[in-house]
């Protein structure tokens, strides 16, 4: 579906294969320091906010998958989501979407390994965690 990158400034979800295709853009990518939260669960609020918010760039397949941008007056989050029963939610702060809603292989692994990667990005610049 996608792959996650890390580096020492960014988070980097690159769309692969069909869902390349079906987000309409081959990347999205959130500086780390603009993270305020990442959740290794989602709101049943925010999972279903695609179902009732204007798709922007992306695709919905009812039962099959949920990918890229969707939004309403208070703002747009991405998706990327089969089910939603794995994924986690990254809040931001002073980026293009309000928050990145993601399926991945191991929610809480994962929100960890992000939730890492933030501290260590604030903290070598200075901004609190």
């Amino acid at each position: 579906m996608f792959e996650i990158e890390l580096t020492e400034q960014s988070l980097i979800l690159r769309m692969r294969g069909i869902y390349r295709f079906l987000a309409l853009r081959g990347q999205v990518v959130c500086a780390l320091a603009h993270v305020r939260e990442v959740s290794p669960t989602v709101t049943p609020e925010l999972l279903a906010l695609p179902l009732r918010a204007t798709r922007k760039v992306g695709s919905r397949l009812p039962g099959r998958v949920i990918i890229g941008s969707f939004g309403t007056r208070a703002g747009s989050n991405f998706y990327a989501i089969r089910t939603g029963e794995r994924a986690i939610t990254i809040t931001l702060d002073d980026e293009p979407y309000g928050a990145l809603v993601i399926d991945v292989d191991d929610p809480a692994g994962r929100a960890t390994a992000i939730g890492t990667a933030v501290a260590r990005a604030k903290a070598a610049r200075g901004i609190g965690g």
